[in-house]
């Protein structure tokens, strides 16, 4: 400062950097007036030898051939709050930027902008930390979770297993069927689907009914889905009659279910078949005329009446084929023909279809909405549950309606008997289909750039919740939308939304309903304390902050997994001191002579 008392000048000193580190042969000062009405002017006084200066690559470049131009503040600034793709923000910069030097270098340093921009605002870094918390959050959604060696996850709705239960019970005209299929890789993990027909309808919709998340597609994976649905749909091991199931090609998974749901019946896709053919042929130089001659035959010996017809007409095509894929079909597809793919398989479930036989797209349908955020590269594992949660949460209150005579499905004549009163709905709070991938892939509420501590909400999607003992307003803006939230994020975004967070001013205490439906006590004055098990800032904490209009952003807080356990744990649970059980370790053994024992 210029003079020290009373300053009316600013003075910044500034030093080039060489490949070798700073230099002081060639330095800049910078002056400029610390009154209001000149501080638009600045005088620049360069110092010494100009010729030493020299452009060089960035030291952190890969490439030691491009040379490095900073990119100026407000230019950083703007490109990490953008809210489209990193190579659409990079186009509409620089053909709108007027001057070269404010132009983004490249698409990747604003992908890097971006990606940094949202780790500031993330709560936690650890998703597997994350799962396990949102696991107690969810009230028992959550039903297995394995770290080691490989992460699987299994989890749904009781009462939609219960309603799987129930429906499998039922004699309807519709045809059941259950399909199970892996999505593509999501991040670091795969996501399967167990879904049956809601026969009970007339429109028999496609129900999820358990989900896996997984990274290895092994026997021994999806068997820990099986054991699940066993001791929560019986009817799939001991039913009166048997249940088909269809599968694509994968061994692992038809082996695990074969020995875990006895009663369950397996079928192959004929989607899978045929493009698993095509794949063969293409791969042993099978010319573009052949394969359609090849997929002709697997159609025409699929679609036969009995054994007896498909023996005959067998021997009659196979003549006609190389002999390399004479052996093939006769390993791999021949012995499924009488069991899993035949027509007079099929039509013994009124599973068969003249054109297609049998597929698994209504699998496919469902994962479409799971398919759609796979245009981000890194999803993490409690995104992708909170996602799952929400997605049954949503059919399991249309199934609610549906037995009071409301939402979308329509139970047929013949049950119509089950319909019940309209106040015995219970429904669970959830975020619409349409509207789930959009929430989850929304950047979460953040303090502006200058500073302040206003909360920034979304003008669409989040509305000001109701504050009794408060008459602050929550400033409101636009949203990024480039970032993907945990499910701390997104569940601030219900609490808004659904108007959860209430405030009692003469206690100073908040009540925040969470994910689950549980309640919980917050309080932020003199600390912030919340009655959840988490050992972070919890969203129940963010969610009473914006309430009131305080600043959102929170430094990274660290994770304790040990001791979120602890925290869990009801009194009955603890310790009960050397070898003695715990008060709620007891076990019920049946006796000798009753039907469970008899099994």
């Amino acid at each position: 400062l210029i003079p020290n008392s009373n300053p009316a000048y600013k003075k910044i000193h500034y030093s080039v950097v060489l490949p070798s580190g700073r230099d002081l042969r060639f330095k800049k000062q910078a002056y400029f007036s610390l009154d209001d009405d000149k501080s638009h002017l600045v005088l620049i006084h360069y110092i010494g030898n100009e010729k030493i200066a020299v452009q060089y690559p960035h030291g952190n470049a890969k490439s030691t051939t491009n040379l490095f131009y900073r990119t100026p503040p407000s230019v950083l600034r703007k490109l990490s709050t953008s809210t489209d793709l990193p190579s659409n923000t990079y186009k509409e910069a620089v053909s709108t930027c007027k001057k070269p030097e404010m132009a983004p270098r490249n698409s990747r340093q604003i992908t890097n902008l971006q990606c940094k921009e949202r780790q500031k605002y993330r709560l936690s870094h650890d998703a597997l930390y994350n799962l396990h918390e949102l696991a107690y959050d969810l009230n028992g959604f959550v039903k297995v979770v394995k770290t080691f060696p490989d992460l699987v996850v299994v989890c749904g709705l009781d009462t939609i297993a219960r309603e799987m239960n129930n429906v499998l019970q039922m004699k309807s005209s519709n045809p059941q069927l259950l399909s199970y299929d892996t999505t593509f890789q999501l991040g670091d993990f795969y996501v399967s689907t167990l879904l049956f027909r809601y026969t009970v309808f007339k429109s028999s919709p496609c129900i999820p009914a358990a989900f896996l998340i997984h990274e290895r597609k092994l026997q021994s994976t999806h068997e820990e889905l099986m054991m699940y649905l066993t001791t929560k749909c019986p009817l799939l091991i001991n039913g009166n009659e048997r249940v088909p199931i269809v599968l694509d090609d994968e061994v692992g998974l038809q082996k695990a279910i074969e020995k875990h749901l006895t009663n369950v019946v397996v079928l192959r896709c004929w989607n899978h078949l045929i493009n698993a053919v095509k794949a063969w042929l293409r791969k042993h130089d099978a010319s573009p005329k052949e394969i359609p001659v090849y997929v002709s035959h697997i159609r025409e010996l699929l679609n036969e009446n009995d054994i007896q017809s498909y023996e005959s007409k067998l021997e009659e095509l196979r003549c006609k084929w190389s002999k390399a894929f004479v052996e093939h079909y006769m390993k791999e597809i021949h012995p499924e023909v009488p069991k899993t793919l035949g027509r007079f398989v099929l039509q013994a479930y009124r599973l068969y279809n003249p054109f297609s036989g049998v597929t698994n797209n209504q699998a496919e349908s469902f994962n479409a909405t799971l398919k759609r955020i796979q245009r981000w590269r890194e999803v993490p594992i409690d995104s992708i549950i909170l996602t799952l949660y929400n997605l049954q949460a949503y059919y399991n209150n249309e199934i609610e309606r549906a037995f009071t005579g409301t939402g979308n499905y329509c139970l047929l004549t013949h049950f119509q008997h089950l319909l019940r009163s309209r106040d015995e709905l219970l429904l669970i709070h959830c975020v619409s289909p349409k509207d789930l991938t959009e929430k989850l892939f929304t950047h979460k509420c953040r303090a502006e750039d200058t500073g302040e501590s206003g909360a920034i909400l979304s003008e669409h999607d989040i509305q000001p919740p109701k504050v009794y003992a408060c008459t602050s307003a929550v400033p409101t803006d636009n949203l990024d939308t480039t970032a993907i939230l945990s499910h701390c994020d997104c569940a601030v975004r219900l609490l808004i939304e659904k108007k959860l967070i209430s405030h009692n001013a003469e206690m100073g205490i908040f009540t925040v309903i969470g994910t689950g439906g549980n309640p919980y006590t917050v309080c932020l004055f003199p600390n912030e304390t919340c009655t959840c098990p988490s050992t972070t800032i919890c969203y129940h904490i963010i969610g009473a902050r914006i309430s009131i209009g305080l600043d959102v952003s929170c430094s990274q807080q660290k994770v304790n997994l040990s001791q979120l356990r602890r925290n869990t744990r009801s009194w009955p649970q603890k310790k009960s001191g050397r070898k003695a059980p715990r008060k709620g370790d007891y076990e019920v053994i049946c006796a000798p002579d009753s039907e469970e024992s008899l099994k």
